[in-house]
């Protein structure tokens, strides 16, 4: 890993390597980075070769301050086989320390038994003490939901971090609603543990079937069909609060056989429905808010769909590529069209306010440019500036553009 300073003047430096790990083939390890809340500090992850699926979970940690000069720099292994543990996220906290999330499996050879009714996967927290040198361990329990969705985040007002997710009552096949576990960073133990279920409303509207909707309204089901719902953002308020971002991502591979044997394979990517969900300072679930987007193209890695996020001081503004015709059927009852041709496409803008009300805006009509927006690769210029960047594909060249909310 590499970085590269751009003066005032814009004259470019030399590269200067801040991060490397050695291994006999590339895909057999990764390199990644992680900055504090407060970008303070950086801190670089990397994931050595293993020599076989027994080998214990290990990750090398190097944390540099914002000079990118070394802190400290640290080897951690796991008491579990690499292929008995899967970790989920690295966390490095505004004071230094290094927060693992992650799960096991059973181990049939320890005697341990998989469960048809239960989850089997138990989730630990791990926390690495860098002022004492110290790895210590936290079982957070979460055995009696199938967790289907975790992340979390660190340094929330109270010196405190928080772990969401999504959970199912009856195995991974479905969703019932959201967790939320807010964890002490003074002693990492779990202060508040809350399970918000979705009411039946919005259920309905995540669901695609009408036999499923008819079973939600005679009270016979309380979850719905898993979607591959994937945490995004999570946007801090000034009153200790936060919002929850989720997005309906999919990704499948058909394949089609020939009478002469040849395959062919097709890689599928939907972006679908986004919602938001307005926490409490205390956990609880004031509203959840729901945009129907609908985003499918296919072999091309989905780099023209999902979302560009802005936030001013009391709204989340979200930008992307939207089917031209969904500008008549936005708050109908008819169901949104799927946003497939992206050279014909609207940029849009959906504005969530406080009070969870929805407002839809076309910025313009890209078919008229023929140009296609980049939406996860654009950027606000800055967490507390009203304006971005957004990258365009036009042609053979990159556009740039910029965008900017005005604050009434």
């Amino acid at each position: 890993m590499v970085r590269k300073i751009i003066d005032e003047n814009r004259k470019s430096g030399d590269y200067k390597i801040i991060g490397s790990i050695e291994s006999s083939r590339s895909y057999k390890t990764a390199l990644s980075y992680e900055w504090s809340e407060n970008d303070s500090i950086l801190m670089l992850v990397g994931s050595p070769e293993k020599d076989s699926k027994s080998d214990k979970e290990a990750v090398e940690f190097k944390v540099l301050d914002h000079n990118y000069d070394l802190m400290y720099e640290c080897r951690i292994e796991l008491d579990f086989e690499d292929r008995f543990f899967k970790i989920v996220s690295y966390r490095i906290t505004n004071s230094g320390h290094i927060m693992i999330l992650g799960y096991k499996v059973p181990n049939k050879k320890k005697g341990e038994k998989r469960e048809r009714k239960e989850s089997n996967e138990t989730y630990y927290l791990y926390v690495y003490d860098v002022d004492k040198d110290e790895l210590i361990e936290y079982d957070l329990g979460l055995k009696d939901k199938f967790i289907t969705n975790i992340d979390i985040k660190t340094d929330f007002e109270g010196n405190k971090s928080v772990i969401y997710g999504i959970y199912s009552n009856d195995g991974f096949f479905g969703m019932a609603g959201t967790f939320y576990l807010s964890i002490n960073q003074l002693n990492y133990e779990v202060m508040q543990e809350k399970f918000n279920p979705f009411d039946k409303e919005f259920m309905k509207l995540m669901s695609n079937k009408k036999s499923q909707k008819k079973k939600l309204d005679k009270g016979k089901q309380d979850q719905i069909e898993k979607k591959d719902v994937v945490l995004r953002n999570v946007i801090r308020k000034q009153d200790g609060g936060h919002l929850v971002v989720f997005e309906n991502y999919d990704f499948w591979i058909s394949t089609y056989v020939a009478q002469n044997g040849s395959r062919t394979e097709t890689y599928h990517y939907p972006y679908n429905e986004i919602f938001v969900q307005n926490y409490s300072s205390e956990g609880d679930v004031i509203w959840t808010a729901y945009i129907p987007k609908y985003q499918y193209t296919k072999d091309d890695g989905g780099i023209y769909s999902g979302y560009m996020l802005m936030v001013d001081e009391n709204r989340l503004h979200f930008v992307y590529s939207d089917h031209k015709k969904n500008e008549k059927l936005w708050g109908t009852k008819k169901s949104q069209k799927v946003n497939t041709k992206f050279k014909k496409a609207n940029l849009v803008m959906v504005t969530l306010t406080e009070d969870g009300d929805l407002s839809y805006n076309v910025l313009m009509p890209t078919r008229n440019e023929k140009f296609m927006i980049l939406p996860r690769f654009s950027r606000m210029l800055g967490k507390n500036s009203n304006q971005g960047i957004i990258l365009a594909d036009k042609g053979r060249t990159t556009r740039f553009g910029k965008i900017e909310i005005i604050i009434d």
